[in-house]
């Protein structure tokens, strides 16, 4: 996954889950959320990408990673968003 895709995940999972963090005035996450958020990008990814074809590949890349547990060690917002 080029740099671009990965700066574009972490900006699109920033963007679809700002409003949960500061609610909760914590950074932290737990493996619900780490799979809500996975699917939640994978899906706006695959619709909304400029190039379908690339978007549904990156989708499936970190569907993948997080099946494979790549990022089940991360408990909060910022240590995910590195890995993703």
């Amino acid at each position: 996954m080029s740099i671009s895709n990965k700066i574009f995940t972490c900006i699109l999972t920033f963007l679809v889950f700002n409003q949960v963090v500061f609610a909760q005035d914590s950074l932290a996450i737990g493996s619900d959320e780490i799979t809500d958020i996975v699917n939640r990008v994978a899906s706006i990814m695959t619709d909304k990408y400029v190039d379908p074809e690339t978007g549904r590949k990156m989708a499936n890349h970190i569907v993948s990673r997080h099946e494979k547990g790549a990022y089940g060690k991360h408990t909060d917002i910022e240590s995910f968003c590195s890995a993703a």
